[in-house]
């Protein structure tokens, strides 16, 4: 039985790596892939074989032919002089991709519904298309603040009963 992958950002990593890894392994095919521009998708899709190319996420990972996939680190969201940018990650390492089991690939299902929900209640003051869609955003899809991130954190942390930390901690604490 083989594993049917699915790859959400067809940048370089994805057409020279995963996808020929993907392809040359016995036990795996390319079942899907997405990208937000159906042009790109349905190019990579034919280029590397893959069953079925999807301009909404929500569609590959509804595909039932996906038992597992990867998301690509492509660019980082940075606040220059007071204004959100779009930059390349800092290093090459940086840009990698990471593999998204099935608990992974339902739980961001379930938070891509919760959003649309969200947008849909918000209506015309939703500004998450300027974004790019980012997976996590403030209410009405702006990227968020730090301060407020922070500020939450801190909040779950007492909720908890956790000691307080950094939220950049999380990166090298192992897990309680």
């Amino acid at each position: 039985m083989s594993i049917g992958w699915g790859i959400v950002s067809l940048g370089r990593h994805a057409t020279n790596k995963m996808a020929p890894a993907i392809n040359a392994a016995s036990n795996s095919k390319l079942a899907a892939v997405y990208s937000r521009d159906m042009r790109i998708a349905e190019e990579f899709a034919e280029r590397h074989a893959a069953g079925a190319a999807y301009d909404t996420l929500g569609a590959l990972l509804n595909d039932s032919n996906v038992d597992a996939g990867t998301l690509s680190i492509q660019r980082s969201l940075q606040r220059v002089n007071g204004t959100f940018m779009f930059f390349p990650p800092k290093t090459a390492k940086s840009r990698r991709t990471i593999p998204m089991p099935p608990p992974v690939a339902a739980a961001l299902h379930q938070h891509m519904k919760r959003q649309l929900e969200e947008r849909a209640a918000v209506g015309e003051a939703w500004a998450g298309e300027t974004w790019g869609a980012l997976v996590f955003g403030d209410e009405i899809g702006k990227p968020l603040d730090g301060d407020y991130v922070r500020r939450r954190f801190y909040k779950l942390l007492q909720m908890a009963g956790l000691p307080q930390m950094r939220y950049h901690d999380l990166r090298h604490e192992p897990p309680l």
